[in-house]
């Protein structure tokens, strides 16, 4: 089993499988070489250190970056 199926196992309904498959797909995409671990609860996607997790709730979707890409897209984010 996947870590992505293993995380959509613990969900409840088949939205929040189709948004954590959303949010798979869109991160895999991005991150073709990330070794994919669950962590706190959440799925972490790690080359090697941790760069970023996700995790559906009941009222939103959660996206935690690490420190890294928040660095690397400093001046992209940064107010005008």
């Amino acid at each position: 089993m996947t870590v992505i199926e293993q995380y959509n196992a613990g969900l409840t309904t088949d939205a929040d499988r189709t948004l954590a498959l959303a949010m798979h797909t869109i991160l895999w995409a991005v991150l073709p070489d990330a070794e994919m671990k669950l962590a706190y609860g959440l799925v972490g996607y790690y080359q090697p250190k941790a760069v970023c997790y996700f995790g559906i709730n009941k009222r939103h979707i959660g996206f935690y970056p690490t420190n890294q890409p928040m660095a690397h897209f400093a001046k992209a984010v940064a107010p005008c």
